[in-house]
């Protein structure tokens, strides 16, 4: 994708981490499509403040809603340069005796089918134009100790992480580059539900301040336009970027 102009499609585009990527993408003369579940006000107040924006109801687990939102781009646009997967359930804080089934399938539908819908159904068309980008949110939590209580969130990121590898294998020589980010705690409303004591020795343990939704933008937005960057995985912790090592 190109310093300007390209259609960049965001998941979860009107959580904290999304709308941040959209705002900064529009500022940068591209054009955020802002999928939403269940944010439509949140959704529609990002669109019109944007302005060039399009927001669109789209539960990324379904391939049909994935499917219909994709020819609503191509419709109105005739391209889709980016693809950026920020969907997520919220995370509740629970030691894994207390989880169930239904709470690991809610985390891998929508962080890794989620992303393989929305993959399937946008990679043609940038394989089509010879180029595109895609880019995968995860968590500091798939580098080294994960935090107690969020298996079920940390095991479908890994999932994810793991298809990040494949399509950048597959996919570099056809012009298509697919990346990854790892935030640290980020200030969001997914904190609601993590102790308080954890917020307090992580925000402690990086001089006083979280990982902003900008931050993750800002990194976001840096491999969308760089042309030479596949199979990068990026940790963003308190406003440092730094590079996983390839493995």
């Amino acid at each position: 994708m190109s310093s300007a102009g390209g259609v960049v499609v965001i998941t979860g585009g009107a959580g904290g981490i999304g709308s941040a990527i959209a705002e900064a993408a529009a500022k940068r003369g591209h054009i955020p499509v802002i999928l939403y579940h269940r944010s439509k006000d949140a959704a529609h107040v990002l669109e019109r403040e944007i302005g060039e924006a399009l927001a669109i109801k789209c539960d990324v687990s379904s391939e049909e809603q994935v499917r219909a939102m994709v020819e609503i781009v191509l419709q109105k646009y005739g391209r889709i340069d980016a693809l950026v997967h920020c969907a997520s359930p919220k995370i509740q804080y629970a030691r894994f005796e207390k989880k169930t089934r239904e709470d690991f399938q809610a985390h891998l539908e929508t962080s890794l089918f989620g992303a393989v819908n929305c993959v399937r159904h946008t990679l043609p068309i940038m394989l089509s134009q010879k180029k595109g980008s895609i880019v995968m949110i995860l968590t500091q939590n798939v580098i080294g100790r994960p935090q107690p209580g969020f298996s079920d969130y940390v095991s479908a990121k890994y999932a994810l992480l793991g298809l990040m590898k494949c399509l950048a294998a597959e996919y570099a020589t056809k012009g298509i580059r697919t990346n990854a980010i790892s935030p640290g705690m980020v200030e969001t409303n997914f904190l609601e539900n993590l102790p308080r004591k954890a917020i307090e020795m992580e925000k402690e343990s990086l001089g006083g301040r979280l990982t902003t939704p900008e931050d993750v933008a800002s990194a976001a937005l840096s491999l969308l336009e760089d042309q030479a960057a596949t199979g990068k995985h990026l940790v963003v912790v308190g406003g440092s970027v730094t590079e996983h090592g390839a493995d």
